[in-house]
């Protein structure tokens, strides 16, 4: 995925290109549970605190896959967007994070302990 965008603007990458950057094989299977996670954060609401400003909301607005190429256009929700810009993010460590697998529940651990250590 491109990391400099336009709030707002379709982001491209491919299927493969994400699984890879994820840490996760890129098999048949793993590219069904990604299209389904996608579509996931297009229908679903989300929600999100740094215990001075919530977000709730679609995280993307919705998206194109390439049935050929496998390669999708998806654009995220700006509201959602712009909080990276207002300092609401948590610094994760990639290989910390990828070390716990497919685990959720510890995914989801880690994120909130990273947010409080954050807080003041």
């Amino acid at each position: 995925m491109k990391r400099q965008q336009n709030l707002g603007q379709p982001i491209k990458f491919s299927a493969y290109g994400l699984l890879k950057a994820l840490g996760l094989t890129t098999g048949g299977k793993d590219h069904a549970r990604l299209h389904s996670v996608l579509r996931r954060l297009c229908g679903g609401v989300i929600e999100i605190t740094d215990h001075k400003k919530r977000y709730f909301g679609q995280l993307i607005y919705g998206g194109i896959r390439d049935e050929i190429t496998l390669n999708y256009e998806i654009t995220l929700n700006p509201d959602y967007a712009q909080l990276f810009g207002l300092g609401m993010w948590a610094s994760i460590d990639k290989l910390q994070r990828q070390a716990l697998g497919r685990d959720a529940t510890s995914k989801a651990l880690q994120a909130y302990y990273l947010l409080m250590l954050r807080s003041p």
